[in-house]
């Protein structure tokens, strides 16, 4: 009855509310284009004062990033009103979550150069970033300063090592004494990107990505540690080779994870409780298709953990699926695929199912994603006087439905709306009885999740304004809990809204946008961001500020969000 009232409430609130993905980052974005027919927002970034692109995924109105420190020291991904731990993040059809635990997952082995498109699949819980190619020559640098002692510098450089043989290398680092104590970081980047084409059907393809954070975790993970202090380090290379024949072709991918962590409860008495944590991921894809729809895809993976306080651990993941993508069915185009994996001695099945149907300048849809996901290391181990784990944990389970709808008025006005069920089966999370009793994962049972996006896109003819997009989700979860403490599951965003106005004026690009979050058990707030950038030859001058209002605001209980934040910078391109 409520998804049936809020699809009613929808469509006269579309032309007023949203675009649900909604991407902002100006000064760096370029250009944009919409694709809702594909649930995804595509667009050009530039690097000059991206603060981190782990931070796109905040632009979106449909998910929830829940940022433990700024300029993307780490940051929880949260799709739909499910936990950080739930959210799946690809990097080029690679998935590349940390088995310890989802608050590594989103960190990206890339730089702000890297960056080609982000897409959001809501209904399947995943976002995936998608790599520049390199191309034959070309380079970029970028220096910025702001407030709070901050620095950034970035350079990238693209060259060719023969015919059909691009390469691009990247390197950034970024440091700051911290928006507040004990919340300062040190950040360095590096990527290497090569692409050979020996001929015309046949492409080799390397990528190798390193970053190493050292901060102040102040507050991140215990208020009654505001002290904490963390290190990380992270390499990841991916080999992929493709051939094609006529309408069949034949990809292979291997991929290879490895992430190291420090994490000191008090950074002024280290032997009270250090632990060190790696992890490794060794993964095999290989996928053929065939008679130009049809394919059928292998996948190998295997996760391992040593860590000082849980122990050592490994775990084997094999599957396999096939399906087709743009089958005629009816007068709609069908794309299907279903799967099984053998993963943590269970049988897990896993489908997709979308159809699609163009009526002039409408476009509707409907999608069909049974997931699930596995519990994390920590999830399984980790044992510490607040936190135990549970090695009888079993995998959590999703069945997600969508129906939307896209509508197109000319080349400057697009608007369209979308409403999605969330069935969730033995859902993962941190309980406990008692305030002063040790939290336990378990599996707690089922949950629902009910809900609509309202998107909208315009460009109106007005000299000086460039461009309006909007866009508004608002979420609803139910469901029996038979624990009075939870620590993630209950903890979502009841609405969201997101929007941005790009503008041109007496030479200078300027864009203003905003953020309002409502959580369902925390106060809600409003954050303005707004930037300027103006070209002078081959070079872009360009100031940011982020809250410029200085709001106080908290995106998780107990850990406040940065104050005000200006910065200055310059990118040169030759």
């Amino acid at each position: 009855m409520r998804l049936a009232v809020c699809f009613l409430i929808s469509i006269p609130i579309v032309c007023s509310l949203a675009f649900g993905r909604t991407i902002d980052l100006r000064p760096i974005v370029i250009s944009s284009a919409v694709c809702q027919s594909q649930k995804c927002l595509l667009f050009e970034a530039q690097p000059q004062d991206c603060s981190s692109p782990e931070l796109i995924a905040d632009k979106f109105s449909g998910v929830e990033l829940r940022q433990r420190g700024s300029f993307g020291i780490q940051q929880d991904l949260s799709i739909r009103a499910g936990t950080f731990e739930d959210s799946r993040v690809r990097l080029n059809g690679i998935e590349i979550n940390d088995p310890q635990t989802g608050h590594f997952s989103l960190e990206l082995p890339i730089t702000s150069f890297d960056l080609q498109r982000a897409r959001l699949n809501s209904n399947a819980n995943y976002l995936e970033f998608e790599l520049k190619n390199p191309r034959p020559s070309g380079a970029k640098a970028v220096f910025s300063y702001g407030q709070n002692a901050f620095w950034r510098q970035g350079l990238s450089a693209n060259f060719s090592l023969g015919k059909n043989w691009n390469n691009r290398i990247s390197a950034e680092h970024k440091i700051s004494s911290g928006a507040r104590q004990d919340r300062g970081f040190d950040i360095y980047n590096f990527s290497f990107h090569s692409l050979f084409s020996p001929q015309e059907r046949a492409e080799w393809e390397i990528f190798f990505g390193a970053n190493q954070k050292d901060f102040g975790a102040g507050n991140f993970y215990s208020s009654f540690y505001p002290q904490e202090e963390e290190h990380t380090k992270q390499k990841f290379v991916f080999l992929k080779n493709s051939f094609s024949l006529d309408s069949s072709k034949w990809e292979s991918t291997f991929y290879c994870r490895r992430h190291w962590d420090k994490f000191i409860l008090d950074r002024h008495n280290p032997s009270l409780y250090t632990n060190y944590t790696t992890t490794n991921v060794y993964g095999w894809q290989e996928e053929m298709q065939f008679g130009g729809d049809f394919y059928f895809k292998t996948d190998l993976r295997r996760e391992s953990m040593d860590s000082l306080k849980s122990g050592r651990h490994s775990r084997l993941d094999k599957g396999f699926s096939l399906g087709a993508e743009g089958l005629k069915f009816w007068g709609f185009l069908l794309d299907f695929e279903t799967g099984c994996n053998r993963f943590l001695k269970q049988n897990l099945d896993s489908v997709k199912l979308k159809l699609r149907k163009d009526i002039g300048r409408a476009k509707f849809w409907f999608s069909f994603d049974r997931i699930w996901r596995p519990p994390s290391f920590t999830e399984l181990y980790y044992s510490s006087p607040a936190n135990l784990g549970n090695s009888n944990l079993s995998a959590q389970r999703f069945n997600n439905f969508e129906v939307g709808a896209e509508f197109t008025l000319g080349t400057a006005f697009n608007f369209g709306t979308d409403v999605f069920y969330k069935n969730q089966h033995d859902i993962i999370d941190w309980v406990r009885n008692s305030p002063s009793a040790a939290w336990q994962a378990e599996n707690i049972g089922k949950a629902d999740v009910e809900g609509v996006d309202l998107f909208l896109s315009a460009k109106p003819k007005i000299p000086w304004l460039v461009e309006l997009k909007a866009g508004y989700t608002y979420t609803y979860l139910s469901g029996a809990d038979k624990y009075v403490y939870s620590k993630y599951a209950g903890d979502y965003l009841r609405h969201k809204l997101v929007s941005k106005a790009e503008l041109k004026v007496l030479g200078w690009d300027l864009s203003l946008s905003n953020r309002w979050e409502f959580p369902a058990e925390r106060r809600q707030y409003f954050l303005w961001n707004l930037s300027l950038s103006r070209r002078i030859s081959q070079a872009v001058l360009f100031i940011s500020g982020e809250n410029i209002f200085n709001r106080d605001y908290s995106e998780l209980s107990g850990i406040k969000g940065s104050g005000r934040w200006w910065r200055i910078g310059l990118e040169y391109e030759w």
